[in-house]
């Protein structure tokens, strides 16, 4: 290979900066100029897959190649030609910069001038941009210097390798155990399937794991779709440099406005690639996407065609004309995108065979977004406005193959560690730190602004204590809009303090000029942002702040933390956002633990229990329930301290005492100038009740059971007296029953029959219940007493159902059980009632003597003593908390029998029960789980027992019973 600097290419550089800096060294500027062409014609030698290159030709350029550009005169703008696999020519110029200057447009314009004829034309420069001017020519495309800043190791490894063998000597990664597991499990979900998920982790390398899932499925013609260009430039980077097979591409993006019209997400705030921004060939137009796969067979190479989710309408469109024609494959990147309930159809168009033909399709994703049934049953009202996609739905996504969590990532030390930290500190504290500081003494504090000041600056602090206390050293910040962001490392705006100013008031000075503070937003270009993480990356301490645009597809493992500056209430944009933390770098540099920081300012005017309740503390939650799903060690966490809570047992975070502490607990506390004690168990109490249930159960479909999957596993004799409530009971049944036994003139003693009386079909057996009639067969029934005082109206319903109600029995084999008579002694002996203490104390109970009362107290007593707060319990616990029961008094209740989504037998029974007992409205309280005595209101309750005489008998004249019961 004829290069004249060759000794500087195979020098020991494993960077562009290295590599840059010994250009710089060189004796003149044509050397210079020189060194960096022969460097750009290495670099699209040994990217010829990324670039779909057949051949690069310095000068001489060969004579057909000029003859066909027209190319006159040597070094006249052109430095440099590339023939495309398809055929087409780009002509290139190269400019170096020693300072990373922005070359002039007046400096480009001969490659234009003399590159008419080509296809395309590429301006490749070691700096950040070009002109304006320059990005609005048509077909001319860039090469700067945030691609050679991106180039690895590995890439000076083959320069050098090519330029000693003449040969590229490449590095094929193979699949780490965990690729190969998914790609195991995708193969056979394929033998039986045609489309289905791979759940896995941030930083678990599901682009190459893709890649390889396609070549094990031998895939031709494959799509890979994605939500941003961004995130296809990634791909298409990483494939090309993987892949081994040769194949062609074709990348299709709709404009961004467009986009945006139905996806608010394309904003500022998210940021991606403009298409001027990306150094290979973009097209929006679907006529090019069918003459690229209409050649297919005829070339015989593996096609791949990459689009946006906000294209694939142009996808369609193009394969709608060839016949017979199906993709082999379709990968859905970040497939969590295309579900939700949307009236556009962009990001969902790719599921249906209806507008893409696709024999396979697989959707990845970290973080599988789910619809809740009862707002899918809402939208299924209004089907025709809109269509709902949620990632449990196996006809639109299929069945999951592979998942990897977080937690098992973790695991298998495939990602890093985690802490969430809680970050507290009182504004008194803040007045007190700041107050004295000649860097914040201009502004006016006071003792009587302190909490108003302390909230400007508080979150500042916070994280700058953490730098010190937490060894930080790169962190992420999570802002609600870029103006906040820009605010909280820059001073402008609410605030008006440097970030920089409070971490070198906790870390320290002596280093501060290797400190970096910066902000990135989607509004800058790429090579904007590019340099500022560039920045990040290479400062000994940083931070960088955003709004949205660092949630996806960012590759950052050298990130040990993210502050969550403000709420975040998206689970999807939890889990994206602290995937930046976990990932972990190919050169094995990585960090021990990540830490997740939420920032809380504990106002001193009041109380911290009062305070403990506000709405500052819910990102806290959502961190926590976004978490608990993908790791079964911070759901096992909340579940322990979820049974202690229920149990009455002290329950608290553990405070972080310092760096480098180990402990299994994955939230800790980091508080200044507080009771951490008391903080810490008012957290944990927090945490336990509104942390309690999975964010995964809220999304499971609800059963529908069969009769026989109703009835509880327990053998009883408790039936209510009516499945009505009491206006119900008396409108529906008694009234109408009354108003025909009048049309039939009915005395006392009458038989009267079902046929006969042609009411509702419960109304006589209802109404045999409260008194009013005598069974007398099958059918017949003798009218008694009651009904006529009631027709002549000596007594009311209302008074009728309340003394029947406390005489209602039903006798089983062991007794006589009197159930709403129970119920009432259990209020003048406990005052309340709960669901749990229904099901062991009284729904389980076989009689009413006075050794089943004290049985009934007893349990009851059991209950409030052992789990005192059993309202918070979780879903999880609950089979714990039913095990003891079920032991200690002899029963055999399973979890479904009392909590299966409230269609059980039992919980039907307590609905009834409740609605029956609604007729004391000044006496008892009716709840949702619970039933409670009004104002302890003892004496009424003891005036109705006593109309039952037997009641809390040990044995019960069951004949005589029955008479008390027909007479009132």
């Amino acid at each position: 290979m004829n290069l004249r600097f060759k000794g500087l290419f195979l020098s020991d550089v494993s960077t562009w900066k290295e590599l840059e800096k010994k250009i710089e060294l060189l004796s003149s500027t044509k050397d210079k100029g020189d060194a960096f062409e022969e460097f750009v014609y290495l670099f699209l030698l040994l990217k010829k897959n990324y670039y779909q290159i057949k051949e690069v030709y310095m000068h001489p350029i060969p004579i057909r190649i000029k003859d066909k550009l027209g190319i006159v005169k040597y070094d006249a703008g052109i430095d440099g030609v590339i023939e495309f696999i398809d055929g087409r020519l780009a002509a290139y110029q190269v400019k170096f910069r020693t300072d990373r200057a922005k070359p002039k447009y007046e400096e480009w314009a001969k490659l234009w001038a003399e590159a008419k004829k080509a296809d395309a034309t590429y301006c490749i420069a070691n700096c950040d941009s070009i002109t304006v001017l320059a990005e609005q020519q048509d077909e001319n495309y860039k090469i700067l210097v945030d691609t050679f800043d991106g180039l690895p190791a590995s890439f000076f490894d083959e320069v050098r390798s090519l330029i000693l063998v003449s040969k590229k000597k490449h590095l094929f990664f193979d699949p780490e155990p965990h690729q190969k597991k998914i790609i195991t499990d995708v193969i056979h979900g394929f033998s039986e399937n045609d489309r289905g998920k791979v759940i896995a982790a941030c930083g678990t390398g599901k682009t190459l794991t893709s890649l390889w899932i396609s070549e094990a499925l031998n895939s031709k013609t494959i799509l890979f779709v994605a939500p941003s260009l961004s995130l296809i430039k990634q791909t298409l980077m990483e494939w090309s440099d993987q892949i081994k097979q040769p194949f062609r591409y074709v990348c299709i993006c709709s404009d961004r406005t467009v986009a945006s019209e139905y996806e608010d997400r394309f904003n500022d705030e998210i940021g991606d690639l403009e298409i001027q921004d990306v150094d290979f060939s973009v097209t929006t137009n679907s006529n090019d996407l069918n003459k690229f796969l209409s050649k297919h067979d005829d070339i015989g190479i593996t096609s791949i065609v990459f689009s946006t989710y906000q294209s694939l309408s142009s996808v369609g469109e193009a394969t709608r004309d060839l016949s017979d024609f199906s993709f082999d494959l379709s990968i859905f990147d970040e497939a969590h995108r295309t579900a939700g309930i949307k009236a556009s159809g962009m990001f969902s168009y790719g599921l249906s065979d209806d507008n893409i033909k696709i024999t396979k399709r697989l959707f990845m994703t970290a973080t599988e977004k789910l619809i809740k049934p009862r707002v899918l049953e809402r939208a299924q009202e209004n089907i025709e406005e809109v269509e709902l996609f949620s990632m449990n739905d196996e006809d639109k996504y299929g069945k999951v193959f592979s998942k990897l969590n977080f937690g098992q990532a973790i695991q298998q030390e495939i990602i890093s560690d985690y802490e969430i930290v809680i970050a507290t500190v009182k504004s008194s504290e803040i007045f007190d730190q700041v107050k004295n500081n000649p860097k914040f003494i201009a502004k006016e504090f006071s003792s009587n602004n302190v909490f108003t000041h302390a909230q400007s600056i508080f979150k500042q602090l916070l994280i700058a204590k953490c730098f010190d206390e937490l060894n930080i050293k790169k962190a992420i910040s999570f802002h609600s809009s870029i103006n906040q962001a820009k605010a909280f490392v820059t001073g402008s705006g609410v605030g008006d303090y440097e970030l920089k100013s409070f971490v070198e008031m906790e870390v320290g000075n002596e280093n501060s000029n290797e400190f970096f503070f910066g902000h990135v937003n989607g509004g800058m270009s790429a090579g904007q942002r590019k340099q500022i993480l560039d920045e990040f990356e290479n400062a000994s301490l940083s931070l960088v702040s955003n709004s949205q645009c660092l949630t996806e597809g960012v590759n950052l493992p050298q990130v040990d933390c993210v502050y969550f500056v403000d709420s975040k209430h998206s689970m999807i944009d939890i889990i994206q956002a602290c995937g930046r933390a976990l990932r972990k770098s190919r050169n094995g540099e990585n960090k021990d633990k990540a830490y997740f920081v939420i920032p809380i300012l504990i106002d001193d005017s009041v109380s911290e229990e009062e305070f403990i309740n506000s709405q500052d503390f819910t990102t806290i939650h959502n961190i926590i329930q976004a978490l608990r799903d993908e790791d079964s060690r911070l759901a096992d966490w909340v579940e322990e301290i979820n049974l202690n809570h229920v149990a009455g047992r002290t329950v608290s975070c553990p405070q972080f005492t310092g760096k480098n502490t180990q402990s299994n607990n994955k939230v800790k506390i980091l508080g200044y100038s507080l009771n951490l004690e008391a903080f810490s168990s008012q957290i944990a109490l927090r945490i336990a009740t509104i942390n309690a249930k999975s964010h995964s159960s809220q999304y499971e479909q609800l059963k529908v059971y069969g009769k026989n999957d109703r009835k509880a596993s327990v053998k009883r004799i408790f039936k209510s007296i009516a499945d009505y409530g009491t206006e119900a009971f008396k409108n529906n049944l008694i009234t109408p029953t009354l108003d025909r036994l009048i049309d039939l003139s009915a005395k006392v003693g009458d038989e009267v029959t079902t046929k006969q009386m042609n009411v509702h079909r419960n109304a006589l057996s209802h109404c045999t219940k409260i008194g009013m009639f005598k069974e007398n067969g099958r059918g017949k029934y003798l009218v008694t007493q009651i009904t006529k005082d009631l027709i002549d109206k000596k007594i009311t319903f209302e008074g009728l159902y309340q003394r029947q109600l406390v005489l209602y029995h039903i006798v089983g084999k062991e007794g006589v059980l009197f159930p709403y008579a129970v119920c009432l002694y259990v209020l003048y002996e406990r005052e309340r009632l709960t669901f749990l203490e229904f099901v062991y104390a009284l729904y389980s109970s076989q009689g009413s003597s006075r050794t089943e009362l004290l049985n009934s107290i007893k349990i009851i007593d059991y209950i409030r003593d052992n789990y005192p707060m059993i309202e918070s319990l979780s879903q999880s616990n609950k089979k714990t908390v039913i095990d003891d029961l079920n032991s200690k008094f002899g029963l055999s209740y399973k979890v479904t029998d009392i909590w299966d989504k409230k269609q059980t037998s039992i919980n039907n029974q307590f609905i009834y029960f409740k609605n029956n007992l609604s007729i004391f409205p000044n006496l008892i309280n009716l709840e949702s789980m619970r039933i409670s005595l009004k104002r302890s209101d003892r004496k009424k309750v003891s005036e109705l027992l006593s109309k039952n005489i037997h009641f809390n008998k040990d044995t019960v004249d069951i004949d005589t019973l029955k008479e008390d019961y027909l007479i009132f």
